[in-house]
């Protein structure tokens, strides 16, 4: 569930990738060459059905994947089954560059408990992912969690270290109330593990902090140190108000916890900042939010709050840092939106589609200074999902759409050619 979908529907059709280079312009770039494309599961149609959620690169190139499946699915030359061709369970994988192979998987519930993993970190031989379920029980590894609820979704964490060619499951841990909860975002530094998303209800609990929602969803963020043998909750914070909001992405450095996300109530309290909605009218619209906290250990508060939004249906899904300068990706639907001292224009001026965007911050210590932005897309409905950054360039991927009418998008100087007709989902 993606909670942009309460104020504009989200039509994916062709995933992009794309890198803005901060640096000196290059003449001719050399187009990449394809290494290796193949699927997960080639015989799923008959078999089963996955689903990949996420993904992480680890210091030695290899990959891991996370996701959801049902039935019976091939992985390399692992077999897994949920038992039922309804049910769903959670999955990683480990892939090698070197072998060209799957070095190990783990399966995440055993029948089909309607789990999956949503988001996974690395660092060094510990593996951190982050999950829901739905059963009234999950079996992760030897640890057995128990739903508060059962048929609402709850939260599972879990630590995994791998040894190479093969991999143990350490720890989990549960997290969440009577109602559901949506793990959306993943950052690890040390053995502190922080991530973020959105909850429905009373009295959820992470570990002995209890959060309750304002209104529908609230965003959440939330820390757990690894302590070798298990994982404990240090400090929760809950970011809401009558409407719903949800935080999508987290990344750190050093104490400084940087959130971003969605919010459509009217208003919106953030430490002492309070952040206005565009608008303040009985339909709610979302806005985006980034907002910084300091991490002081066994607490957190929050330094500063920046809204980047003009009422139309607006959101951040992901950041990257790079020192002081943080980058943010997203959305707008409106004709235009201001961020800063730029105004970027919607492809589509009459207001009816998203465009993607990309701004820079630097984060002076108490507060935001915006740098550059830039839209992207064409006429139909884009986003920017995930970024990252390498030195002076930043990468972007997302999706963009395209009819007959209109089957471009821009991306700077260059145009990608759509297929036609959107998908939607």
């Amino acid at each position: 569930m993606r909670l942009s979908t309460h104020v504009a529907p989200l039509v994916w059709g062709v995933f992009l990738f794309v890198v803005f280079s901060l640096s000196a312009p290059v003449a001719q770039a050399q187009a990449p060459a394809w290494q290796r494309a193949f699927a997960l599961d080639p015989n799923q149609a008959s078999n089963g059905n996955v689903r990949v959620e996420s993904s992480a690169v680890d210091a030695s190139g290899n990959v891991f994947v996370v996701g959801g499946f049902s039935g019976t699915v091939t992985i390399g030359s692992f077999v897994l089954t949920t038992g039922s061709s309804y049910g769903q369970n959670g999955f990683v994988a480990k892939w090698s560059p070197v072998t060209q192979s799957f070095l190990w998987v783990q399966q995440v519930g055993k029948s089909g408990e309607g789990a999956k993993v949503t988001t996974i970190a690395v660092n060094e031989d510990r593996v951190y992912i982050v999950g829901q379920f739905e059963s009234m029980t999950l079996q992760v590894g030897t640890t057995t969690l128990t739903n508060a609820r059962g048929e609402y979704a709850d939260l599972f964490f879990a630590k995994i270290t791998d040894a190479g060619s093969s991999s143990s499951i350490v720890w989990a841990q549960r997290a969440g109330g009577p109602d559901s909860e949506l793990p959306l975002g993943i950052a690890v530094q040390g053995f502190n593990i922080y991530v973020t998303g959105a909850f429905l209800g009373q009295s959820g609990m992470y570990g002995s902090t209890s959060l309750s929602s304002a209104g529908r969803f609230d965003a959440f963020v939330t820390k757990l140190t690894d302590t070798g043998s298990n994982g404990n909750f240090v400090w929760a914070q809950r970011i809401g108000s009558n409407e719903s909001e949800a935080a999508y992405s987290v990344v750190v450095q050093g104490s400084s916890v940087f959130i971003s996300g969605i919010f459509l109530s009217q208003a919106v309290q953030f430490g002492s900042t309070t952040l206005l909605n565009s608008t303040q009218g009985p339909t709610p619209v979302s806005d985006g939010f980034v907002a910084k906290l300091t991490d002081a250990g066994s607490t957190a508060s929050f330094v500063w709050a920046l809204k980047i939004g003009g009422g139309e249906g607006d959101g951040i899904y992901t950041a990257a840092l790079n020192g002081s300068d943080l980058y943010v990706g997203g959305a707008f639907a409106g004709p235009t939106i201001s961020i800063g001292n730029t105004v970027l224009t919607n492809a589509n001026t009459s207001g009816t589609s998203q465009d993607g965007f990309i701004t820079k911050l630097t984060d002076t210590g108490s507060g935001p200074i915006v740098g550059w932005a830039q839209a992207l897309g064409g006429q139909a409905t884009d986003a920017v999902w995930a970024l990252k950054v390498n030195g002076s360039d930043v990468y972007a991927a997302g999706n963009f759409t395209t009819t007959t009418a209109a089957p471009t998008a821009a991306f700077g100087p260059y145009t990608l050619m759509g297929a036609g007709a959107p998908i939607c989902l």
